[in-house]
């Protein structure tokens, strides 16, 4: 048996070369280029033309100003449309009386309102008139003299004060160790109760002791006094304050002095201003000057707080002939309208 073999054979189509198709590529990519090119170009030439110009401006004497471009004819016209469209302050209105002149409107809101100022002619009042104003000030139409005190209360405090200085009654002269009379209705004794002012030293206390006795004498019960003995510290006697000269305050002082004891420095500064703080007439300040003096500066500081309504007298104790030529103690008595008294205790042992 003979067998037949079937011979399949496959057929190649033929196909396009890759070059060619890389160039139908190209072509295709170039018209679509060439056609937007072409279509922004139209675009851009159908814009309307626009008109450039050269505008000239003038400026005349009256600061007004005329533009000019290629449609004005001539500056001439510019100039006559300038002074048609410029108004004058004193342009006249048709319809006004006799052609009188007005000014042109302005905006209420650019006006300024008018205020009455004082000038030449103003009444400005008759001095009654100002002193009834001031007057009334004092009534009640001014600030109080102290904040958050009553002016009726400080008046009428003010007013008793001056009652009471006038009750204290007549001023007297007190002298102590032979000193020139010192007048007033209140007096302050300062004494020094240092070391040397004791038995072991001068002795002046027992001295000053029988002195201020006698001197407290001249006192009624009307004036005040008070008795400061001072080393390094100040003692009062009975209060801080001024009592009045009754018999039973003044016989208690020999005891008071007898009581003190002498030791300590010496404070003369804080002396005269606790004295002087009391607002006495007079200052009675016995001493023997022992260090430390005053200075300038403290000297002033007393003047300013006795402010000449307290007078300081100073009694000055030593052994001897004086021989200070002009010693604090001095200065303290001229400074404050006093005098000045120096006591030798060598003559008055046998006292």
């Amino acid at each position: 048996m003979h067998s037949e073999s079937t011979t399949v054979e496959m057929v190649k189509r033929p196909s396009l070369p890759a070059w060619l198709m890389s160039l139908v590529l190209h072509m295709f990519l170039l018209i679509l280029l060439a056609l937007g090119v072409r279509t922004a170009a139209k675009s851009a030439s159908e814009e309307p033309k626009r008109r450039v110009g050269i505008v000239l401006a003038q400026r005349d004497d009256e600061e007004r100003f005329a533009y000019l471009d290629d449609t004005t004819d001539s500056l001439e016209q510019a100039q006559e449309d300038v002074e048609r469209s410029t108004t004058t302050p004193e342009q006249v209105y048709p319809g006004d009386a006799e052609g009188s002149a007005r000014e042109p409107s302005q905006p209420s809101s650019l006006l300024i309102p008018e205020i009455q100022l004082p000038g030449v002619d103003s009444p400005v009042g008759t001095p009654d008139d100002v002193l009834a104003h001031s007057l009334d000030l004092r009534r009640g139409g001014r600030q109080p003299i102290l904040p958050g005190l009553d002016d009726e209360a400080i008046l009428a405090e003010d007013a008793a004060a001056r009652a009471a200085r006038q009750a204290l009654g007549p001023p007297t002269d007190v002298s102590i160790f032979g000193s020139a009379s010192a007048q007033g209705r209140s007096f302050v004794f300062a004494i020094d109760r240092s070391k040397s002012m004791g038995g072991s030293g001068l002795n002046a206390l027992l001295a000053a002791r029988g002195e201020l006795s006698r001197a407290l004498e001249h006192l009624s019960p009307k004036h005040r006094f008070q008795i400061v003995a001072y080393h390094h510290k100040c003692v009062y006697y009975k209060t801080t304050r001024l009592i009045p000269a009754t018999e039973e305050n003044k016989s208690g002082v020999a005891d008071f002095i007898d009581n003190l004891a002498s030791f300590g420095g010496t404070g003369h500064e804080m002396a005269v201003r606790a004295g002087v703080a009391l607002e006495p007439d007079v200052v009675f300040l016995l001493t023997d000057g022992g260090e430390p003096s005053l200075n300038e500066i403290q000297l002033a500081g007393i003047r300013k707080l006795a402010d000449r309504r307290t007078t300081i007298h100073c009694i000055q104790f030593g052994f001897g002939p004086l021989s200070d030529g002009d010693n604090f103690l001095m200065q303290v008595a001229r400074q404050n309208g006093g005098g000045y008294t120096y006591v030798n205790m060598s003559q008055r042992r046998g006292q």
